[in-house]
C-alpha cells in the first residue's frame, strides 16, 4: 500500500458519494470482465489498460495537487468502465454522471457497477455547483471522511 502525498482534505472537499437508490448484484459484472479477459476479448481488453492509466494519470495529479485535471480522468475512466460490461451503468448512474458534468464535475461507479455508490468529483471552487445538480437529478450525498490509517486489523 502507498500513501499519496497529497492534500487529504482537498479531497474530501472535492469528493463527494453519491446514492444511486439502486441495489445491484456486482458478481456479474466482475464475472462478465473476467470471461472477457481470459477469453482475450479486445474490448475487455482495451477498456481495462484505459481503466489503468486514468487510475496512473489520477494518482499524478492528485500527488501535483492538480485537483482540476481529475475530471476528464474520471470521466475517461468511466467511459472504459461502461464498456466493459453490459449491466456496469444503470439510469440512475447515468443520470448522476450527466448532473455531475453538467455543473463542470465527473462522475464513475464504485465498485463493478450496476448500482450502489456514486463517486462524484466536483474541483475546487465548484462543490456547492455540483451537488446542487446531483440533488436537483433526484439522489443525495451520502457523509463520509477520508481515513487516513487505512484498514487495520487487530
Amino acid at each position: 500500500m502507498e500513501k499519496l502525498a497529497t492534500d487529504p482534505a482537498r479531497v474530501e472537499e472535492c469528493l463527494l458519494l453519491v446514492d444511486s437508490g439502486v441495489s445491484h448484484f456486482s458478481g456479474l459484472n466482475n464475472w462478465e470482465v473476467f470471461k472477457g479477459q481470459i477469453d482475450g476479448n479486445e474490448g475487455v481488453r482495451r477498456s481495462l489498460g484505459e481503466i489503468v492509466a486514468a487510475a496512473r494519470g489520477l494518482k499524478d495529479a492528485l500527488v501535483a495537487h492538480r485537483y482540476d485535471d481529475v475530471v476528464p480522468l474520471m470521466a475517461a475512466e468511466w467511459e472504459a468502465r461502461k464498456r466493459l460490461a453490459p449491466g456496469v451503468t444503470s439510469p440512475e448512474i447515468d443520470r448522476i454522471a450527466a448532473a455531475a458534468q453538467s455543473a463542470g464535475g465527473a462522475a464513475k461507479v464504485c465498485g463493478a457497477g450496476g448500482g450502489g455508490m456514486v463517486a462524484v468529483w466536483a474541483p475546487p471552487g465548484r462543490r456547492e455547483g455540483v451537488e446542487s445538480a446531483v440533488k436537483s437529478a433526484g439522489f443525495k450525498s451520502v457523509a463520509f471522511r477520508v481515513d487516513l490509517r487505512g484498514l487495520e486489523v487487530e
